[in-house]
């Protein structure tokens, strides 16, 4: 299988956009799971096909090197059309693998190791392994509980999206009144944002080595110590001093209140690196 998709990746130069995309997803869909193909399904997106790109790689164990130096019709893979294991959607339909059923697999992991064997009957917790390979500063002990719950609560979102996508459609079929089917597609969208939104700050995580993007609310505290620990000295007392004056500001500002908290926050950790790594001493008020 893996020769398969090296051959289309080999010759991402002479497709356009769009037919490699769906030349990927086609020979996905042969051999992966309907959670892990439902979002691409959805419809083409550039964005969509570079996070098809790196999926199959990771899968497939792909390198750049191997696609660029690939040769049609050498090294050919006597594998790739052998019957694959599918788990849909956590029901377990196999058409065989080796002359062993999904229930046969089942029944030897429940024997070996009841862990793995909720693992594979666990869509959920497949999923959950999926992204911790996909991001692994969530193996870290010292990773912030803040992601491990953004993970979460992606899954969620993607598991409420999915949901609401196919009652949306449900809906449009059987003829349902217009504003049904806007409060579905709101829900649905809003889902799907939520989704995108985790997405955005562990990519980000992932990608800057631990820098944290902190768009997401769950994450603004974070970013915000994040910001206060990496300033200089020079920039601490500028701050200290935008922030007194911004503390008066909206101290008393009717509507404000959320902007006196957030510069009262930023004041307190700036006037605590101060004293605590520059030493020094302030009037209290």
């Amino acid at each position: 299988m893996k020769n398969d998709f090296l051959k289309i990746l080999a010759d991402e130069a002479n497709l356009k956009a769009k037919k490699l995309y769906n030349q990927l997803l086609e020979a996905y869909s042969k051999v992966a799971t309907v959670r892990q193909v439902y979002h691409y399904q959805l419809g083409y997106s550039p964005a969509k096909l570079e996070n098809l790109k790196y999926e199959i790689k990771k899968v497939f164990d792909i390198s750049d090197k191997e696609v660029a130096l690939y040769v049609p019709g050498e090294d050919e893979d006597p594998q790739s059309h052998e019957p694959v294991l599918q788990i849909n959607g956590g029901s377990k339909t196999i058409e065989n693998v080796g002359g062993r059923t999904a229930d046969d697999i089942a029944k030897q992991l429940a024997e070996q190791n009841p862990v793995l064997a909720d693992l594979y009957n666990n869509p959920d917790a497949q999923e959950g392994l999926k992204l911790r390979d996909e991001y692994p500063f969530l193996n870290d002990p010292n990773c912030p509980n803040e992601f491990k719950i953004l993970v979460a609560d992606k899954i969620s979102a993607y598991k409420n999206y999915a949901a609401k996508h196919a009652e949306t459609l449900e809906a449009a079929d059987a003829g349902e009144a217009e504003d049904k089917l806007f409060e579905l597609a709101k829900e649905t969208l809003g889902n799907y944002e939520m989704n995108q939104e985790a997405k955005e700050e562990l990519d980000f995580f992932r990608d800057t080595n631990g820098k944290i993007l902190g768009k997401h609310p769950l994450l603004a505290d974070l970013k915000l110590n994040q910001d206060v620990n990496e300033m200089t000295e020079a920039d601490l007392v500028k701050a200290r001093n935008n922030g007194l004056k911004s503390v008066n500001k909206y101290k008393d500002a009717e509507g404000k209140e959320h902007l006196y908290d957030l510069h009262s926050k930023k004041l307190d950790l700036v006037t605590g690196r101060l004293q605590k790594d520059f030493k020094m001493e302030f009037d209290k008020k």
